[in-house]
């Protein structure tokens, strides 16, 4: 950064800025962040760089959500926005409409939550941004969960930790696990929930990511019940952690095997909507995923099925009810 000034390249100047400020938001130093993106801000305002100006906007949005600064978060998301709608920059306009879903979802209202995540994802998922991607279909989670969608939840979970591992986005695979540890607690699986908490606990002094002020109060009272169970479990490796996130409950599990041959959550709602006739789009724009995504899923279920047609999958599933049970989940 001396080198932009002496050379009085204030552009470059203000970028290393807002790239300070993102380190220091990721590490926990607020105060730092804070300071550097400030000053970030004033710069690209003076030289009227709009994408500039858009970027530092982003950064502080993200940094007050961090800090539970919900009036601060909204107030510098919804200036990003107009920035980015004005640049006609589809990505910075998707992932800052994500993160006023979230502030929804803190502020204790997840239908609305709901509806700016699924608005979100729809705009990301053609610019083919796997970590922002995988940001939205975790607001999403939270948001099914808090609504009793539990079933919906876990499948958002999965999707949102397989885009996240392609990009190796550690601080929000960790905000996954803390997720399904919350998911698990709610559908009464203490041991499960306990080692995932336990297991984010170590990850995060691993991965040098402390977990940001306003998610404390929510994991102090998630932890407090469970903390017979913590102390007699041990903590996992990531590879390890991230599986048992994924995997279905036990009692899903075996129902699974028995009746639906192996198939997830998410494989037996895309079986349901092939056998409606839905095309790969159709099933996109209805569970709001990437076409490629449903695409895979696809494949895997005729691959567990024994199946090379969509024809088969249809008649399968409607000897299962299957189709009857997706109609009621896409109207929820």
């Amino acid at each position: 950064m001396p080198l932009f000034r002496a050379t009085e390249n204030r552009r470059e100047e203000a970028w290393a800025l807002i790239s300070l400020g993102l380190v220091a938001n990721v590490q926990g130093d607020y105060s730092r962040a804070e300071q550097v993106l400030f000053a970030a801000l004033d710069l690209e305002r003076a030289i009227a760089h709009g994408l500039g100006i858009a970027f530092a906007e982003y950064t502080l949005a993200f940094m007050y959500r961090n800090l539970g600064n919900l009036k601060q978060a909204e107030r510098h998301a919804q200036a990003g926005i107009e920035q980015f709608r004005a640049l006609q920059h589809a990505w910075g306009e998707g992932i800052l409409t994500v993160l006023l879903g979230w502030l929804m979802q803190m502020r204790g209202k997840p239908t609305r939550a709901r509806a700016l995540c699924r608005a979100s994802l729809a705009q990301l998922q053609p610019l083919g941004d796997k970590r922002r991607e995988g940001f939205a279909s975790l607001g999403l989670a939270l948001c099914e969960m808090d609504l009793k969608q539990f079933a919906a939840a876990r499948a958002h979970f999965q999707d949102a930790i397989a885009l996240l591992i392609s990009v190796n986005d550690v601080p929000n695979l960790l905000r996954c696990v803390e997720g399904a540890a919350a998911l698990a607690a709610q559908e009464s699986d203490p041991s499960r929930a306990a080692q995932l908490l336990k297991s984010a606990v170590a990850l995060r002094e691993t991965f040098q990511t402390p977990l940001p002020p306003a998610a404390r109060p929510g994991i102090a009272r998630l932890t407090e019940p469970l903390a017979p169970e913590i102390a007699e479990t041990k903590a996992l490796l990531l590879e390890e952690t991230l599986a048992l996130a994924t995997r279905e409950r036990a009692t899903t599990l075996r129902a699974s095997k028995k009746q639906f041959g192996g198939l997830s959550t998410r494989e037996r709602e895309i079986t349901a909507l092939v056998a409606q006739g839905k095309t790969n789009r159709e099933i996109a724009d209805a569970l709001v995923l990437a076409p490629k995504t449903v695409e895979a899923h696809v494949t895997r279920i005729l691959n567990k099925l024994t199946f090379s047609s969509r024809t088969q999958i249809a008649v399968w599933a409607a000897s299962r009810s299957l189709i009857a049970d997706a109609h009621v989940k896409i109207g929820n």
